[in-house]
């Protein structure tokens, strides 16, 4: 405890204070004993301070001892609790680190396993040229579904790196749509587009906005069957810009949705349980928000709400 008078000059200090701070420190104005004693720690409020050989965390607190009669100041010891709280920190890093790579661990296995598994075949000395084209056409397959996990992983770490490209959406919105519409003739779907006259122009990663949108289209794709109906659809409303993907597929139970973002999470044999998990985290690292709404039996739509948006370009 140290009591300050009212020009705010040390004239007390008790046996704690008297050790952390020296009895040097009588009759000196507080914000001196701050500058020559004290160093600011990370967070607001708290300080190091030199206990013989040890350095100690502190928190500064002040009450007044009435009008105009000074402050009261409580240094309070915080360092084992800090200690411990960077601990628990820590510990929660390595857990989900854990976690992280056994689950990365559990999707490399059935690929890799798989690709071993053709890879071996190519060996027998009865195999058909035919047979050992398709083995090998097998393993290469299942040794780029390798890469792209780890692609999808290195993005999931690494995050956006640039956020500063000027990003024309009707065209990115264009783009994502062909790239998948291969994939929606061949299963039988139908696409629908409802794009606006104008378009909007926003700054950010051109590049993965552009894998998050079909990242969305694909797993619409994967979850309806032959003959169902998909919309991708953008405009804005009275929060801003906003891009949606809409399926009138199976739909999702609450428990399944409420794990979509979780990293591994998925409910398909072949995904990596990465997908939507990027999905967010390039939206946060653009200052948006992805909005989920499913039933069972009714069908899924995905939203993706962006904050900044710059003013509506002409067609």
């Amino acid at each position: 405890m140290v009591v300050l008078d009212q020009y705010d000059v040390v004239i007390e200090l008790n046996p704690a204070a008297r050790r952390w701070l020296g009895e040097s420190v009588m009759g000196i104005p507080w914000r001196d004993v701050e500058r020559f004693h004290l160093v600011a720690a990370s967070a607001s409020d708290e300080w190091l301070i030199a206990d013989g050989e040890t350095q100690r965390r502190v928190s500064v607190t002040a009450g007044s001892r009435g009008e105009d009669s000074g402050r009261i100041l409580l240094l309070t010891d915080i360092t084992q609790a800090h200690e411990m709280q960077r601990q628990l920190e820590r510990h929660k890093r390595l857990s989900a680190m854990g976690e992280m790579a056994a689950g990365l661990a559990h999707q490399l296995r059935t690929p890799l396993a798989s690709a071993i598994l053709y890879a071996g075949n190519l060996n027998r000395q009865v195999l058909g040229e035919s047979d050992r084209r398709k083995f090998a056409a097998k393993a290469l397959e299942r040794m780029r579904a390798l890469e792209r996990m780890i692609q999808d992983m290195l993005l999931f770490v690494r995050g956006v790196p640039s956020l500063d490209e000027p990003i024309d959406m009707k065209l990115l919105l264009q783009d994502a749509a062909q790239v998948v519409e291969p994939q929606m003739v061949q299963r039988g779907l139908e696409l629908r587009t409802l794009l606006p006259a104008r378009t909007h122009a926003l700054r950010g990663n051109g590049k993965a906005l552009a894998g998050v949108v079909v990242n969305l289209l694909e797993n619409a794709v994967q979850a309806c069957s032959s003959g169902a109906r998909i919309e991708l659809e953008c405009g804005g409303d009275d929060e801003g810009l906003f891009v949606s993907v809409t399926d009138n597929g199976p739909g999702m139970e609450v428990s399944v949705q409420d794990r979509l973002f979780e990293p591994f999470f998925t409910t398909r044999d072949e995904g990596t349980g990465l997908g939507l998990a990027i999905v967010q985290s390039v939206m946060q690292a653009h200052g948006g928000r992805v909005e989920v709404e499913s039933a069972p039996g009714r069908g899924s739509r995905f939203t993706l709400r962006f904050a900044a948006v710059a003013e509506a370009l002409q067609p």
